[in-house]
């Protein structure tokens, strides 16, 4: 999977990897209604994400 630049937007909400301004990864859950990324605290102000991906699949060994 490559990471893909937030103006290439998801095309459902959800959760995914996320890469923020400050070099750090999150999942973040993105709501398309209102086209905004919130961090995994949830916190009061949204996420500055610059790059996204889907979440990859676990697998069992």
């Amino acid at each position: 999977m490559k990471w893909k630049s937030v103006d290439e937007r998801p095309l459902k909400y959800g959760r995914y990897l996320a890469l923020s301004k400050n070099k750090k990864i999150y999942i973040c859950e993105y709501e398309i209604f209102n086209d905004t990324w919130w961090d995994e605290y949830f916190s009061q102000k949204p996420a500055e994400v610059t790059h996204w991906m889907e979440l990859p699949g676990l697998t069992k060994e």
